[in-house]
């Protein structure tokens, strides 16, 4: 009488091995195939292997939190569905706990590139970018750093402000001199920083007096010059001022 042969799989601990083959000898099993690293055929199992990996990690991750004073623990038994819907769940939060801490990361490395820049409120440069300046932020290397690069912007506002604004006492135009004061200083920094940038990042105290003194040479030589910007200026008062 011939018959119809079965398959079956089998999820053997190893320690269990040996002593498991043994009883199937003894049980008269005709062909065993072993498979490699515990892989497995049946697809069931092999989603319930995973769904257990699933679940140890669920429960180890439950025991090592804290619970807070106002946790509510539930006492009473839950279904085996419900348990799905919760390791899903766990699943979820744990994504979304993962992408949150990566734009942690991405924010702290912001904060450190910007915090040299001091306390600024991004919605003022975007302003400045919809008026039509560009703003740009530089760094340099520490060793290369010059203290007396800290003080060329007010120095030269001081030269402009000591030049031009005591003339107001005779033709009252304060804010139009004011303009041009802050104009030529805004004018020299983007001379500087396009040297800078043709010096691929180097600028010395020297180039600075230079390209200063250029920039008067070509504005001041004239005093025409000078009253051309401040009729400008004051058909075109970007300095508001409140009365």
């Amino acid at each position: 009488m011939i018959t119809k042969m079965k398959k079956l799989t089998f999820l053997v601990y190893h320690k269990e091995y040996e002593a498991f083959l043994n009883s199937l000898r003894e049980l008269g099993v005709v062909h065993i195939v072993e498979k490699q690293q515990g892989a497995a055929e049946n697809a069931e199992l092999q989603d319930n292997i995973r769904l257990s990996a699933r679940l140890a990690a669920a429960l180890k991750l439950l025991q090592n939190q804290k619970h807070g004073k106002d946790a509510v623990i539930a006492t009473h038994g839950g279904s085996a569905e419900r348990g799905l819907q919760v390791l899903d769940e766990i699943d979820a939060l744990q994504t979304e706990h993962s992408k949150l801490l990566q734009q942690q990361q991405i924010c702290g490395k912001e904060k450190d590139a910007l915090e040299a820049w001091g306390d600024f409120e991004p919605g003022g440069i975007q302003r400045l970018k919809d008026a039509g300046y560009v703003v740009g932020f530089y760094t340099c290397p520490e060793g290369n750093y010059k203290e007396e690069w800290e003080n060329v912007g007010e120095q030269l506002m001081m030269f402009f402000v000591y030049t031009y604004f005591c003339g107001a006492v005779y033709d009252g135009r304060i804010q139009a001199k004011m303009q041009v004061c802050v104009y030529s200083v805004y004018i020299i920094e983007e001379i500087l920083r396009a040297r800078w940038l043709e010096n691929e990042k180097t600028l010395s105290m020297e180039e600075v007096v230079e390209l200063t003194y250029r920039y008067s040479r070509e504005v001041e030589h004239s005093d025409q010059n000078p009253e051309r910007l401040e009729h400008f200026m004051e058909k075109n008062p970007w300095i508001r001022v409140k009365k």
